[in-house]
């Protein structure tokens, strides 16, 4: 008798693991698909923007190292993905048609989910990341600086405005398709 229980309940544990093993396969097969979260599309963010940043935190005194934490005053994000360089990390951001060179020499941008994305300004030694959210008319988010040596880190608050490449004074193009 006993051992015709120990079956049974062998039967019903075995069972039990079975359909366990079945149902959580077959919800691990669909989680993926329906929970992926998609990227934003480059193209519904490409443009020109002017850049707001407030005060660094902490304030530190820099001297002319200042420079390096201040991005380009108008930018140019295309959805193209770049080809050399740190470029080749994402997409292309240059300055906007017009606007003088800063001290970054290097940038790119990549979208980081469904409504932001990442801008990079580098000298190759120190430079800014700068986490954005898309929003209307514009973007918003936080820049934070980043060096190959040991400083202390500073963020800032952002506001990108969109506006019209058209309206820039100068007609140069920044256009990587060009280039």
């Amino acid at each position: 008798m006993a051992c015709e229980v120990a079956v049974m309940y062998w039967n019903r544990c075995v069972r039990f693991v079975l359909y366990l093993t079945i149902l959580l396969w077959a919800l691990g097969c669909r989680l993926p698909a329906n929970n992926a979260q998609k990227t934003l599309d480059p193209a519904s963010v490409q443009g020109c923007y002017e850049l707001a940043l407030s005060a660094w935190r902490p304030a530190l005194s820099l001297g002319g190292d200042e420079r390096e934490w201040t991005p380009p005053p108008k930018i140019q994000l295309f959805g193209v993905r770049g080809t050399k360089g740190w470029e080749a990390e994402g997409y292309v951001v240059k300055l906007a048609p017009g606007i003088e060179q800063s001290v970054h020499r290097e940038s790119y941008w990549n979208p980081k989910g469904p409504r932001s994305i990442e801008i990079v300004w580098t000298t190759g030694f120190e430079g800014i990341v700068m986490l954005l959210t898309v929003e209307t008319p514009g973007l918003r988010g936080r820049a934070k600086s980043f060096f190959d040596f040991d400083r202390q880190t500073q963020t800032a608050d952002v506001v990108a405005r969109k506006f019209d490449c058209a309206t820039l004074h100068d007609t140069q193009t920044n256009d990587p398709a060009t280039k």
